[in-house]
């Protein structure tokens, strides 16, 4: 017996631009906007003050731009931009900003967000992250350039990740993720650094050695970030010592003994 395909909802307003597909059953809002060459899924619902740029995969039964799970605050002005080349899987919530912060939930480009994510209001994810399946992260967090997040994993609210760090899958993190650093456990503790985006041999060798200084459990992570930034040239090493001085919910991750 053969199913009858159910049309979907473009309510009057929306805008899609040429060369985008929307599979059948779904949702899209009157304040969305849609760019060139997305393809949509069925069954996925689109609302609220959206924006998608171009060249996206959306799985089917995803929801994106739902009001934040914060309601305190005026919902005016809240809103959702995704940018390009993006491909989110099925089973994925997205919520818009609050007003407690931008007002806006932020996804770069060139980023894979697996199926059954939840990413919270007001989160920020930078380009080129990888988010396995069933990852949730609470409201206002931070992703920078190239995050590796594993399945099954949470991330606690407001907490920053910097480029190119690593949160192993099944791991809940509590506070913030320094440059090149792996993470795992619940709560996360430092286990090592992402030696696969370590730069060039030189590099990798000095990163090597800045790290055993600041997590070798001795003395206070913080005073050695300000001492070496005042010795550092190199630009990776200075950005992990900014980052540690700069957090406010501070790097208690020390490297296990």
């Amino acid at each position: 017996m053969s199913k009858t395909k159910r049309e979907s909802i473009i309510e009057t307003g929306a805008i899609i631009a040429s060369g985008s597909y929307i599979g059948d059953s779904s949702f899209v809002g009157s304040s969305v906007s849609i760019g060139k060459n997305n393809k949509i899924g069925s069954s996925v619902v689109i609302m609220g003050h959206t924006t998608i740029g171009d060249n996206n995969t959306i799985g089917n039964n995803t929801v994106l731009g739902t009001d934040a799970q914060d309601t305190s605050g005026s919902k005016d002005g809240m809103r959702l931009e995704i940018g390009d080349n993006n491909k989110i899987g099925s089973f994925v919530l997205i919520n818009t900003g609050t007003q407690k912060d931008k007002c806006v939930t932020k996804i770069g480009n060139d980023n894979t967000i697996d199926d059954f994510v939840h990413i919270g209001h007001d989160v920020q994810i930078s380009n080129h992250c990888m988010i396995e399946e069933s990852s949730i992260f609470a409201g206002h967090v931070c992703l920078s350039d190239s995050v590796f997040i594993g399945k099954k994993s949470a991330v606690h609210q407001f907490v920053k990740i910097a480029k190119f760090a690593k949160l192993n899958p099944k791991s809940a993190l509590t506070q913030d993720l320094p440059p090149y650093c792996v993470v795992e456990g619940n709560r996360a503790k430092i286990i090592g650094l992402n030696s696969d985006k370590l730069e060039y041999e030189v590099k990798k060798d000095k990163i090597e050695s800045a790290y055993k200084r600041l997590f070798d459990n001795n003395g206070s992570i913080a005073q050695k970030a300000k001492d070496g930034l005042r010795k550092e040239t190199l630009s990776q090493i200075k950005d992990i010592y900014k980052f540690i001085l700069e957090s406010r919910r501070g790097i208690s991750l020390k490297k296990e003994s």
